[in-house]
């Protein structure tokens, strides 16, 4: 009997090659019949396939190149017009499962220019909180 930790990666690496035809060739998340898009999903994707390579240290998953599909899966997060902090967050923390420098991060090298700028510089979506006046 294997190990649970052995037996979590095996159902980790099956739901990601179930999934893999869930992903569009622009990188989106094609939704299930009868459900809808979420902004956050590309986000999400790149996350999960991230992890995967960083638990891993895998490069390929079904013969498809792992860094090609987060740099496919980042750059329709930044593309989503109407735009999610959430699926951004993700989005990045999926970037930085590959290693937390440009130079030795292989996805940074595939992402294009447009998302490397929007990626490194992008204004949070979201208000911030106004820091309380203090009382007089």
């Amino acid at each position: 009997m294997q190990n649970f930790s052995s037996q979590c990666l095996d159902q980790t690496k099956a739901l990601l090659k179930l999934n893999l035809n869930s992903l569009a060739s622009d990188g989106t998340v094609l939704p299930v019949e009868g459900e809808f898009s979420r902004a956050d999903e590309p986000g999400h994707a790149a996350l999960a396939f991230g992890e995967y390579f960083r638990a891993t240290g895998e490069l390929t998953l079904d013969r498809r190149s792992i860094a090609e599909i987060v740099a496919l899966t980042i750059t329709a997060q930044v593309r989503i017009s109407q735009g999610s902090d959430n699926g951004m967050a993700f989005a990045c923390l999926g970037l930085l499962a590959f290693g937390h420098t440009r130079e030795r991060n292989p996805v940074w090298e595939l992402l294009d220019e447009a998302t490397t700028t929007t990626t490194t510089c992008r204004p949070s979506t979201s208000p911030r909180p106004s820091a309380a006046s203090p009382s007089a």
